[in-house]
């Protein structure tokens, strides 16, 4: 998952968990059983969503410069 942003007044709001939700739906019905993400540590809201979902932390599967990225998998 890249990207996935909603407008500050929809942060936090319904919208974000109805487009994870669809945007999860889609990609099971496209066959894939996995998925991973990455976020950064300040960005607590989107972290708590992604674990809502089952999402969890994982080993980092690409390099990046920055300090506080954390990387998840999940979905099934």
């Amino acid at each position: 998952m890249k990207r996935c942003i909603c407008k500050p007044v929809e942060k936090g709001g319904e919208s974000s968990e109805k487009l994870i939700a669809m945007l999860l739906e889609r990609v099971g019905n496209a066959g894939y059983a996995e998925m991973v993400l990455d976020t950064l540590e300040p960005f607590q809201a989107a972290i708590h969503l992604y674990k809502k979902f089952g999402f969890s932390e994982c080993e980092p599967y690409y390099d990046n410069l920055m300090d506080d990225v954390i990387y998840e998998e999940g979905f099934k």
